[in-house]
């Protein structure tokens, strides 16, 4: 497809950048030449209204996103506009877990304008307390989750939610693929009391799940689940949905 600039509108925030091979000798993320090495450090220099870019790489990390901050990642590393097709399938920009926590955790009450897209999240455990959203843990919260490959997170028979854990809000996941989770309920999505948005998404490959194998809606009287494509789900009872 021919890419298409998204032109933001009202006050423009900062752009921050984050690439682990940056020369310095200065690491303010104002420029690639100058970017933040860790996903962690460009995220805790943003305010609400900023854009973190990360190019493509390994970031053995776990992060939280903050509420209002949008984080890309996908980026080549000489980009000066960010395009909504970059080529998140190429340049893969991967956070890895450490299998001890969620591999991205959303603040509690981030709207819309919270953004996760382009990445790779992988080897998440899931939350410290719950075990629950191995790849993406988000509570209260209605982010925009899009763009991402979710894959290899979970604890398994002990959690909720293998690639992405929601309860309340009104999360927006749209044209993922997330395959190969583990979670006893939910092996790819999980939402409870919420209002989300499942929209374009591959979902695939989640074998030894109870109930839900690509998705599980808990109390989602609302929810819409709309052109995905769920195959090869292996569960008791219900493997798509």
């Amino acid at each position: 497809p021919v890419p298409v600039v998204r032109v933001p509108c009202g006050v423009q925030g900062r752009i921050i950048h984050v690439k682990w091979d940056s020369p310095g000798p200065t690491f303010d993320g104002k420029t690639w030449d100058t970017a933040y090495h860790t996903v962690g450090t460009g995220l805790a220099a943003a305010i609400s209204g900023d854009e973190v870019w990360v190019t493509a790489g390994i970031y053995q990390e776990n992060i939280t996103l903050p509420a209002g901050v949008r984080l890309f990642g996908s980026f080549a590393g000489n980009e000066a506009v960010r395009q909504v097709h970059r080529a998140w399938l190429t340049n893969l920009t991967i956070l890895q877990g450490d299998n001890t926590n969620s591999v991205v955790t959303i603040a509690s009450g981030a709207a819309e304008n919270t953004v996760l897209d382009g990445f790779t999240i992988q080897n998440g455990l899931g939350n410290a307390s719950t075990y629950c959203g191995g790849g993406v843990y988000c509570v209260d919260a209605s982010p925009t989750i899009s763009h991402n490959i979710i894959t290899a997170n979970g604890h398994g028979f002990y959690s909720l939610g293998g690639g992405i854990y929601c309860s309340g809000g009104s999360p927006k996941i749209l044209e993922n693929t997330i395959m190969a989770n583990r979670a006893i309920n939910g092996g790819g999505i999980f939402c409870s009391q919420s209002v989300p948005v499942i929209s374009g998404n591959v979902i695939s490959n989640h074998a030894n799940i109870q109930f839900g194998g690509g998705i599980y809606l808990d109390s989602c009287t609302a929810a819409v689940v709309t052109n995905n494509m769920l195959t090869r789900n292996s569960v008791a009872a219900g493997g798509g949905v």
